[in-house]
This record gives C-alpha cells, sequence and structure tokens, in this order.
C-alpha cells in the first residue's frame, strides 16, 4: 500500500486529509503537527511522499522538506498564505492552496506519485 505522510499542525484539517487519503486507498503516517514531529517521522521513512503544512506554527518548514528531499521523497505543499510567503528555496515546489478541493489533494498526490 502507497503511504503519504501528513504534516499538518491544525487538528482538523490533519483529520481531514488522513480522512481523504485512506478514502482514495493510501495508508497514511502522521499527521506530523511540529517540525521535531516531522522530522522523526522522517528519519522512520515509512512513505512514499508529503503532503506538508508550508507554516507549522510559525516554524520554517525549510529542515523539513530538505530532509524530504534528501531521501528522494516528492511532496506537496499545502498553505492558505500563498506562494509568495514560501521561503525562494520552496517557490517552484507543487503547491495546494487551503481551503483545498478534495479532488485536489488526492490528484496532487497522485502526480507526486506518477
Amino acid at each position: 500500500m502507497t503511504r503519504i505522510l501528513v504534516i499538518e499542525d491544525e487538528f482538523l484539517i490533519g483529520l481531514e486529509m488522513q480522512s481523504l487519503l485512506t478514502d482514495a486507498g493510501f495508508g497514511v503516517v502522521g499527521p506530523a503537527a511540529t517540525v521535531p514531529a516531522a522530522l522523526k517521522l522522517i528519519s522512520e521513512g515509512n512513505f512514499d511522499a508529503a503532503l506538508v503544512d508550508a507554516n507549522l506554527g510559525g516554524a520554517s518548514i525549510e529542515g523539513v522538506t530538505t530532509a524530504l528531499a534528501n531521501r528522494g521523497t516528492p511532496f506537496v505543499l499545502v498553505t492558505g498564505y500563498g506562494r509568495k510567503s514560501l521561503p525562494q528555496l520552496l517557490a517552484d515546489a507543487p503547491l495546494i492552496q487551503k481551503p483545498f478541493d478534495p479532488r485536489d489533494v488526492i490528484d496532487a498526490v497522485q502526480r507526486l506519485l506518477a
């Protein structure tokens, strides 16, 4: 089963992503709500792709996205702030805008895995 890591600090959004992914036939790792929790799950490496909230309680996600990139894991950023709020390093990363359409989440994950 393909497993998706969910990194999201808003409980209800994380729960919604988990439900969407499960309903679409994916396994879910997380959700991780903090940078340290995300890095711990990344180090365990039991997933194929990731959905990453671009703002984890105001903490920088660059360490999280660098860890994902270093292990060759594709990811999509999820944000309510828009592309201009992203660090320059992530300016070209795939992006889902909050609030999101459930189909957009599944489509983005399927594109990552293609």
